[in-house]
C-alpha cells in the first residue's frame, strides 16, 4: 500500500487521515480471513502456527478506535481445524433429516463465535456447537449402519409370515445370521481406532452447506499434500484398509499424496478450482496410472507445470504444479518453472497424451511444434518424390 509519492502507507494515530485507511484495509483482511479461509491439518502445532499467522497478519492493519482501543480481533481459530482429511465417518452426500438439524442455527452460531471477545460466552457458543455436530452424528447413516438396516428390515419382513413352512424359517434362519454378522461389522466399523480423528466434512464446515442442507463444497482448494507410502509402518492396518475402500486412484502401495488429489476433486463445487503442489512423479512412474487417468477423463482446464526449481529447500523432492476445474474435460496445458521464470510450453487436447496408460511427457508438448514440423516436411518431401515420378506405359 503506497501514498501518492510512492512511499509505504504508515497508520498513525497523530494523523486523523490515516484511520480511514487503516479501517478499510483492516476490515478486508477481516472479511477475507473471516469468510474465504478455511483448513485442516492433523498437526495440532501446525494448526496453531497458521491461526497466529492469520491474526499476527490481520493485527498489523488493525487501528484505534476514537476512545482510544485497540480494535477487537475475531476468533478465527473455528475455521483452522485438527482433524485427519483423508478420513471420515460419513459421506458427503450423506442426508440428515432437516426437522431434527437446522444448520441455519449452527451458522448463527458459528458467527456468533467470531465475533465475540467474552471467554464464557464463547465456551457457551462452542458447547451449542457441539450438541449440534452431536444430533447430526445421531440423524446421519453410515455405510455400516445402512447394510445393518438393510439386513434387519429383510429379516423382519420375512419373520412375519408363516415360519411354521420350512422353505420359510430356513430363510429366515439365513437372514438372521447375515444380519448378525451386520450388527458386528457395524459394532467394528463404530468402535474402530482409525476414526479418532476423522475430520467430517460433512458437518463440521457449515459455510459450505446449502439452505437444505446438503454439501455443495469449496469454490478453492489449496494444498502441499504429504508424499507418504502407505506402507510397511507408515499406517496401521485400519488405516491402510480404509484407504484401500475409499479411494480408488492408487497402483500397488498408496501414496497419500495421489489419496488427497482425489479429495481435493470431492470436496470441490462444481466448477471449482484446484491448486495443488505435489511430487512431479505423478507424470509418469506406473504406479500412478490410475490418477493420470483420473485426470485425463474427470477434470477441465487441467494445467501442469513442471518445475526445475527445488520448491522446498529441506526435502529432496522434484515437484510439480497441478491446476484443474471440475469440470468436463477439455484441455491441457503444459509449461516449466525454471529459475523462478514460467515458461509455456503449449496447450493440447485432453486425449494428447492417448486415454490408455497415459504418460504425461513434458517433451511431447514442449517440441509439439518441432515435431509436427517435421512430420510435415517429411509427407513433402515424399509428395514431392511421388510427383515426380514419370508414369510409362508398356510398350505396344
Amino acid at each position: 500500500m503506497q501514498d501518492i509519492n510512492g512511499d509505504r502507507f504508515k497508520y498513525s494515530t497523530k494523523e486523523p487521515g490515516t484511520l480511514r485507511i487503516q479501517k478499510a484495509l483492516f476490515n478486508q483482511k477481516r472479511t477475507i480471513i473471516e469468510n474465504c479461509l478455511y483448513g485442516v491439518d492433523i498437526n495440532p502445532n501446525s494448526v496453531n502456527i497458521c491461526r497466529l499467522r492469520l491474526w499476527i497478519e490481520l493485527l498489523k492493519d488493525a487501528y484505534y478506535s476514537e476512545t482510544g482501543s485497540l480494535t477487537t480481533l475475531p476468533n478465527i481459530d473455528i475455521n483452522i481445524k485438527v482433524g485427519d482429511s483423508l478420513i471420515r465417518r460419513f459421506d458427503l452426500n450423506a442426508h440428515f433429516d432437516m426437522r431434527r438439524n437446522n444448520f441455519k442455527d449452527y451458522l448463527s452460531l458459528v458467527k456468533k463465535y467470531k465475533n465475540t471477545s467474552n471467554k464464557t460466552v464463547k465456551a457457551d457458543i462452542n458447547k451449542e456447537i457441539q450438541n449440534i455436530k452431536n444430533e447430526f452424528f445421531g440423524s446421519f447413516k453410515t455405510p455400516a449402519g445402512e447394510r445393518l438396516d438393510r439386513a434387519q428390515a429383510r429379516m423382519n419382513k420375512v419373520g412375519q409370515g408363516n415360519l411354521f413352512h420350512e422353505t420359510n424359517l430356513e430363510e429366515f434362519k439365513e437372514l438372521k445370521a447375515k444380519a448378525k454378522k451386520a450388527q458386528e461389522a457395524y459394532e467394528k466399523a463404530k468402535n474402530s481406532p482409525v476414526f479418532n480423528h476423522s475430520m467430517e466434512w460433512r458437518m463440521e464446515f457449515p459455510e459450505v452447506l446449502d439452505s437444505n442442507g446438503d454439501f455443495v463444497g469449496w469454490d478453492l482448494v489449496i494444498a502441499n499434500p504429504p508424499y507418504i507410502f502407505a506402507r510397511n509402518q507408515s499406517f496401521d492396518d485400519y488405516t491402510k484398509q480404509y484407504y484401500l475402500s475409499h479411494y480408488t486412484v492408487d497402483e500397488y502401495q498408496a501414496n497419500t499424496y495421489t489419496l488427497f488429489m482425489k479429495l481435493g476433486y470431492n470436496l470441490l463445487k462444481q466448477g471449482g478450482t484446484f491448486a495443488y503442489i505435489i511430487p512431479n512423479n505423478m507424470l509418469t512412474i506406473h504406479s500412478n496410472q490410475k490418477i493420470r487417468d483420473f485426470l485425463i477423463n474427470k477434470t477441465g482446464q487441467l494445467e501442469i507445470i513442471n518445475s526445475m526449481d527445488k520448491l522446498f529447500t529441506d526435502a529432496n523432492v522434484d515437484n510439480c504444479l497441478v491446476f484443474f476445474k471440475k469440470e468436463c474435460p477439455d484441455t491441457i496445458t503444459v509449461g516449466e518453472l525454471d529459475h523462478g521464470e514460467y515458461k509455456l510450453f503449449g496447450t493440447v487436447p485432453s486425449d494428447f497424451f492417448g486415454n490408455e496408460k497415459p504418460i504425461f511427457n513434458i517433451s511431447m508438448v514442449k517440441y509439439k511444434a518441432t515435431i509436427d514440423a517435421f512430420w510435415k516436411l517429411k509427407i513433402l518431401r515424399a509428395l514431392t518424390s511421388l510427383l515426380s515420378l514419370e508414369f510409362l506405359t508398356p510398350s505396344q
